[in-house]
């Protein structure tokens, strides 16, 4: 039996080849050299959620997450709620409308 033989239809419908899945996955050494798309490193990843205070609390109560700043209608930002927290070396800013039941339209802000 071959490795093609054992993969499930959605790896087949990707088409991938077996060498490609295990790159992917991470079973064989990567090769810098050959990443497409090579992360040296990022500032912050941001989410934009529905009820940001909601989901804040949920990362700082259980993944243990640090509130390190926040923005919204009491200092002055009257279009959306943010809060960045810090797990570790890396920021997440969670971000959410300011008006209850609005999505927040504002685009993320561009890369540092």
């Amino acid at each position: 039996m071959s490795l093609h033989d054992v993969l499930t239809d959605q790896e087949r419908l990707a088409e991938l080849d077996p060498q490609q899945l295990q790159r992917l996955v991470g079973l064989v050494e990567h090769d810098d050299s050959r990443d497409p798309f090579p992360v040296t490193g990022w500032d912050a990843v941001v989410w934009a959620v529905g009820n940001a205070g909601q989901a804040a609390l949920l990362f700082q109560v259980v993944y243990g997450m640090e509130l390190v700043a926040y923005s919204g209608p009491e200092t002055g930002n009257r279009d959306h709620h943010a809060y960045v927290l810090r797990s570790g070396a890396i920021r997440f800013e969670v971000r959410g409308s300011g008006r209850p039941g609005q999505p927040d339209r504002r685009p993320p802000p561009p890369p540092r």
